[in-house]
């Protein structure tokens, strides 16, 4: 009887490679240790990735300076928005006779126009209460970021034919008609300085509102103002 063996596997034992029993064993393992060596980066290949990645580092924290300056600038529109709201809110809420000739309010620009007392705000938006507007404590000045200064227009004359062309709040007419000053109306400029540093601005003698300097950035709003009504007359 004859049996056939058939096997797809050869086995060629360390006697038949002319090589040890350990060499057989060790030779898989030296062919794994080349192929990683071979998958390893070199030296070069580290330095010039290394040097990639710095060179974009370096181009995005050059944009960090412009990022924040936008970033404030942001900031201070919010807020600024926020205090103006605040302003008109109050003005609103004020007898219209009471809003223009408070005490408190001072006069210039020829007599046009009047300004009413300082009022001072944080970073937040939130109004701080000082003892003395105008001049607060230096405790006070440790919280203000904010100087704000409303400047008002006087309304025009009651009687329409004593006008002027050019009056603050001249309005424009019918064509060939002159203008008419509102007599009911004030014309409010809200101007917010950004004065962390607590420097003193200086007033225009004729508009009668804050110089722009580069040292204190600026923001000016304009609203206007409308008498609710007279008093019934008995």
């Amino acid at each position: 009887m004859k049996i056939f063996l058939s096997t797809t596997e050869t086995f060629s034992p360390a006697w038949v490679t002319g090589g040890s029993e350990a060499d057989s064993r060790e030779a898989p393992a030296r062919t794994s240790a080349r192929r990683r060596a071979r998958a390893a980066f070199s030296l070069v290949e580290v330095v010039l990735a290394i040097g990639i990645v710095a060179f974009a580092f370096v181009a995005l924290f050059s944009l960090l300076p412009i990022g924040m300056g936008v970033f404030r600038e942001a900031m201070d529109t919010s807020v600024s928005a926020q205090i103006v709201q605040r302003i008109v809110s109050d003005a609103e809420e004020t007898d219209f006779d009471v809003l223009k000739d408070d005490p408190g309010n001072s006069k210039g620009g020829d007599g046009n126009y009047f300004a009413l007392p300082l009022r001072y705000f944080d970073d937040q938006g939130t109004e701080v209460k000082v003892a003395s507007p105008g001049s607060p404590s230096d405790t006070e000045k440790r919280k203000i970021l904010y100087w704000v200064r409303v400047r008002g227009t006087f309304p025009g004359k009651s009687d329409p034919s004593a006008h002027s062309s050019d009056y603050p709040t001249s309005l424009p007419s019918k064509p060939g008609v002159s203008r008419f000053n509102p007599r009911d109306e004030t014309f409010l400029t809200v101007q917010i300085v950004n004065n962390p540093a607590n420097k003193d601005f200086t007033i225009d003698g004729t508009t009668y509102l804050i110089k722009k300097t580069a040292s204190a950035p600026l923001q000016t709003y304009s609203v206007v103002i409308a008498r609710n009504g007279y008093p019934k007359k008995l």
